[in-house]
């Protein structure tokens, strides 16, 4: 299974992301309150379809133990100036 595509965008987000898990590793605390996810949805067309993914990267915020209508897209910068 592809994780991610292999556009620019997906390209630019990919390392962000490998901080993002480093830095949630590094705190213990975190897992008991966030959980981090990646789904290609082209692949997992249904899923994607639930939570409205139109374009590729997309990042949700969804509150533990929240649904699909609870979830918010994330629309800030890609990377970490």
């Amino acid at each position: 299974m592809t994780l991610m595509c292999r556009c620019g965008h997906c390209k630019t987000l990919a390392p962000e992301m490998k901080i993002l898990g480093a830095a949630y590793l590094n705190e213990p605390s975190l897992a008991n309150r966030v959980t981090i996810a990646k789904v290609n949805a082209d692949e997992w067309h249904e899923l994607g379809s639930t939570y409205g993914v139109q374009g590729f990267p997309t990042i949700m915020w969804i509150p533990r133990g929240g649904k699909a209508v609870d979830a918010r897209q994330y629309v800030g910068m890609l990377y970490s100036p």
